[in-house]
């Protein structure tokens, strides 16, 4: 199910002080994928990020409670800042969410080494699954198509 247009997303994420090039590569396709195609992060959306040590939950439990204070965006994404995703993974988990059915979605995780990077054109996950092409700024991975 496509979500409507004018929902919004913010993105929430702890980090030690730095985060890996890797998922800043990864919020910045996020971002130019957004701008392109449905806006919910930068126009009424947001980020929210929070410096924590070892102890996890309670800098989590802050970042959702600064969420439901600013009450202006439908959806929290939490991420972390070891991983990688895809442009388009808030649309893809969006597609599986519903404020009444399902309020809470998330994704499997896999791990990668610099073998098996499935990040870089030509490698293959640990499942042996082809990486999925670059995203080019103003192109939908799913069809291929540039955005509106």
């Amino acid at each position: 199910m496509t979500r409507p247009i004018d929902e919004k997303v913010v993105i929430a994420y702890l980090h030690p002080g730095l985060v890996h090039a890797a998922f800043m590569e990864s919020v910045v396709d996020l971002l130019v994928y957004d701008i392109a195609f449905h806006k919910r992060i930068v126009q009424g959306g947001g980020r929210l990020a929070t410096q924590s040590g070892a102890n996890l939950s309670g800098p989590r439990n802050g970042l959702i409670r600064q969420f439901l204070d600013y009450g202006k965006a439908d959806w929290l994404w939490m991420v972390d800042t070891d991983m990688t995703f895809r442009p388009d993974t808030i649309e893809r988990l969006l597609e599986h969410a519903d404020p009444e059915q399902a309020p809470i979605v998330g994704g499997l995780c896999f791990g990668f080494d610099d073998a098996t990077r499935s990040d870089v054109p030509g490698r293959r996950d640990r499942r042996g699954v082809p990486a999925p092409p670059p995203h080019r700024a103003g192109t939908d991975p799913r069809r291929g198509t540039a955005g509106p």
